[in-house]
């Protein structure tokens, strides 16, 4: 009889709600999570951070190949081994790499079943430890990764050979071989790659303890991610047959050798032969044990093979002992070795609690530094927390020390018990895992002093170059002013009517004046370029405009003396330039002038070097070549040397008999090495001179309306002109000279009258003196520009007029609202020309 196996029809609800929930479940462990979170732990070189806080490693390389073949995207996430573990049982990632399997991990984890690799534990330690078996452990302090697989095996291995050790966990590798370089445990265990590569880096020794071979695979939570693992495996198999993939290649960089996932066959042999005599042990044990029970006979046989035993033990255990006494005597004698250099050094130096709040070592020189009797004393009462003069800077010190694991070379201020004070150069080094940190302190209170005296000696030079500056623009003030008149009434008194000899006196005098004019002009530039206050312009010009204005300028002098003056170009010259045309004028000026001056007979030829031809295309720099050649008394070989210093001429004979002051070649001098040049001088006495320099310049291919030299003459219409001017002289030269010109002047002899006057009356130009008796010039300016804006008058243009040469003041001038100021002396040619020009461009 047949028995039919329907089942009722209640059951038919409870399976469908079986197989709709048991769909959902399927697709959430064949599907691969976006992104895949893979754990990230210091296991170099299988996966680790680098310095930059990078990922690299094998697994690294090899899983990104694997991602990107898949379009996976992965996200890793750093920690410690024990922390990634208890994530990835709670299912926080989705991926552990460098993993050995173990059946308590199983149960919480899925492993991979292809390895990528076979990998060992090895015992490393310091090389004078001397370790070569697992007996040379007892009693020692074994660090370990916490969470590791080889810890636990370490730990099961000794257990069985009778030894006691004391196991210390860390969250890294690194961690376990830096504990065994600074000594806090005596050993330590990590895998072979990590130990191979970094056992060089920390200077340990590789003992022959290798245990506990294991295949490296990857890890999921249990359960999830199914599709992920299978993916992996897949890919790996595919990789590991061909000896060119990118998995032999990964290999080979990482390891330096081609991959062999498998297990050598040499160790497998081994393992297995291992095992068989292990096997043969107990079974010898068991049999042993059952004679034992069943031939009494034989226990004083027995008896006396464990008193051997022991024996043995006990001569092992004396052996022991003699070499931790042995060891023990190294650490004394390296300890006191230690103290006596560390009390010996001249350096002052300290280890403290890691918050620096408390003194565990001082040696001599620091407990002289501080003023203390012994290093007893000042351990005992020194309290670094009141040592800083600045609370602040010890934060900062300690927060360098955090961050940057070390402090070079700060400079703090610190105190003594006895309240005085001193500069000091802290440098320190932070041991965490120790609790302390070390350092020097060393004594800069001599070098602070030195410092603030020449920062108070670099302040007083200052202050005397300050004063020079006023000293000279004084002086130029006081100079200029009278000079002003006495050029303007001699300009004045030569175009009068006078016979021949008044003329030839008015000209002396005016020669007198002019010579008094550059005489001060000199000792002015030769301050501004000595305090490093020359400034250069730069603007287009034509050089050879400036060279023909040169010759121009000083034709009639040279015509006067009977010496020939002309111009001689060699080469293309360039249309136009940038530079400081006004200070490349003065230098051709000073070296022409100094021709014509100490040439008698013969001639002065003006050079001007350009290149040999125009090229193409046009260059964006041109080196020009400037000459003076005279033939004149010429320079002794012996003054050749000095002839650029400053206040030196080649002969006092000469310079009594032509005059000068010594200043105009070392003027020239600093100013072609200002513009990036060379000047240089050949000479032969009583055959002539000859003075060259060259310029590098920018060139320009067209120049302005008014870059070529010459200024354009403007016509304008008679104006009406204030002149606010408290020197009666000046006033009598001005309103004589610009009447001349067909214009109407009215005078004021203060600031205060020439405001009230311009805010009376309408004037088509005010001519403003600087320093005033009462309200000066520029206040008076920037009360006319005040008044002008708040009745929305027409701005009146404002010339003005000053005997001060310092840069400060023809600024203030600008900024007070002046159009334009002029120098005094003012020439009649410059006067009626900017005065002109003010006209035309204000109609």
């Amino acid at each position: 009889m047949g028995y039919d196996a329907k089942l009722p029809w209640g059951w038919a609800p409870l399976l469908v709600c079986l197989v709709v929930l048991a769909w959902p479940a399927q697709l959430l462990a064949n599907r691969v999570p976006d992104p895949i979170i893979v754990g990230v732990y210091q296991n170099k070189p299988m996966i680790f951070l680098d310095e930059k806080g990078e990922v690299q490693g094998l697994y690294k390389d090899i899983l990104g190949i694997i991602a990107e073949r898949h379009g996976w995207q992965l996200e890793y996430r750093y920690g410690k081994w024990s922390a990634l573990l208890e994530q990835l049982q709670r299912g926080e990632i989705d991926l552990l790499g460098a993993i050995a399997y173990s059946d308590e991990r199983a149960l919480s984890m899925d492993f991979g079943k292809q390895s990528f690799f076979v990998n060992w534990g090895q015992v490393y330690t310091r090389e004078e430890r001397k370790v070569a078996s697992f007996l040379d452990l007892q009693g020692k302090r074994v660090g370990v990764l916490k969470g590791d697989i080889y810890g636990h095996r370490l730990a099961e291995l000794v257990k069985k050979f009778g030894v006691s050790i004391e196991i210390v966990g860390y969250d890294s590798y690194s961690y376990v071989l830096h504990g065994i370089k600074q000594g806090e445990v005596d050993a330590g265990v990590v895998n072979r790659l990590t130990g191979g590569a970094e056992q060089q880096r920390f200077g340990l020794y590789g003992t022959p303890i290798l245990f506990n071979p294991v295949e490296v695979t990857v890890a999921v939570p249990k359960g999830k991610n199914m599709a992920l693992l299978s993916a992996i495996e897949h890919d790996l198999v595919v990789m590991k047959a061909d000896k060119d993939s990118a998995f032999h290649k990964a290999f080979d960089r990482w390891l330096g050798i081609a991959s062999k996932p498998e297990m050598p066959s040499w160790y497998r042999t081994g393992f297995w032969i291992i095992m068989v005599l292990m096997l043969l042990g107990v079974g010898w044990n068991l049999s042993l044990q059952r004679r034992v029970v069943l031939q009494a006979k034989r226990l004083e046989q027995e008896v006396a093979e464990r008193q051997d035993a022991e024996q043995g033990l006990q001569h092992a255990h004396q052996e022991l002992e003699q070499r931790v006494d042995e060891r023990t005597q190294a650490l004394e004698v390296s300890e006191l070795r230690f103290r006596t250099l560390f009390h010996a050094a001249l350096v002052p130096l300290f280890r403290s609690s890691l918050d620096g709040g408390r003194v565990l070592l001082a040696n001599l020189a620091l407990v002289e530094l501080f003023g203390y009797s012994s290093v007893e004393e000042m351990v005992t009462l020194h309290d670094p927390l009141k040592s800083y003069a600045d609370p602040l800077m010890r934060e900062h010190f300690i927060d360098i020390l955090v961050r940057d694991g070390r402090v070079e070379c700060l400079d703090v201020e610190l105190v003594r018990p006895d309240s005085s004070r001193f500069y000091a150069e802290i440098s320190a080094i932070h041991y965490p895992e120790g609790g302390y940190l070390e350092g020097a302190i060393i004594d800069i209170t001599h070098r602070k002093r030195t410092e603030h005296a020449l920062i108070q000696a670099k302040q007083s030079a200052e202050r005397a170059n300050r004063a020079k500056s006023e000293f000279l623009a004084t002086l130029s003030h006081e100079i200029r002013t009278p000079l002003n008149g006495m050029i303007g009434l001699l300009t004045a008194l030569q175009a009068s009517r006078l016979d021949a000899k008044q003329q030839e006196q008015v000209g002396l005098i005016s020669r007198s004046s002019n010579l008094l004019l550059d005489l001060l002009n000199d000792i002015l530039d030769f301050s501004k370029i000595e305090a490093g206050e020359l400034v250069l312009e730069q603007i287009p010009f034509s050089p050879l405009q400036l060279v023909e204005d040169v010759c121009a300028c000083l034709s009639e002098r040279a015509q006067g003396k009977g010496v020939g003056l002309r111009l001689e170009t060699h080469g293309w010259i360039p249309p136009g330039l940038k530079g400081d045309a006004v200070r490349i004028r003065q230098i051709m000026l000073n070296l022409t002038n100094n021709a014509i001056k100490f040439t008698q007979q013969g001639e002065v030829v003006l050079h001007l070097w350009g290149l040999e031809q125009q090229p193409v295309p046009l260059p964006s720099w041109v080196s020009m070549r400037f000459g003076v050649v005279d033939s004149g008394v010429g320079i002794a070989a012996k003054d050749m040397g000095r002839i650029f210093d400053p206040f030196c001429q080649a002969d006092r004979v000469l310079d009594r008999r032509y005059k000068g002051t010594g200043l105009g070649l070392s003027i020239c001098k600093r100013l072609v090495e200002a513009m990036g040049g060379e000047i240089w001088a050949e000479s032969q006495e009583g055959q002539g001179s000859s003075f060259r320099f060259t310029l590098t310049l920018a060139l320009v291919e067209h120049l302005p309306g008014q870059a070529m030299g010459r200024e354009l003459v403007h016509e304008v219409l008679p104006m009406r002109i204030l002149l606010v001017e408290d020197d009666p002289v000046n006033q009598m030269v001005a309103v004589e000279l610009l009447e001349s010109a067909g214009h109407k002047v009215e005078v004021a002899d203060n600031g205060a009258s020439g405001l009230v006057k311009a805010q009376e009356c309408s004037y088509d130009l005010v001519l403003m003196d600087i320093r005033m008796p009462g309200m000066d010039g520029i206040t008076a300016t920037r009360m006319l520009r005040a008044f002008e804006q708040a009745e929305g008058r027409e701005r009146v243009p404002v010339l003005g007029l000053t005997a001060d040469t310092l840069k400060e003041t023809l600024l203030a001038c600008r900024e007070a609202g002046m159009d334009d100021v002029l120098t005094k002396p003012v020439r009649v040619n410059v006067l009626t020309d900017r005065v002109a020009r003010l006209g035309f461009e204000n109609p």
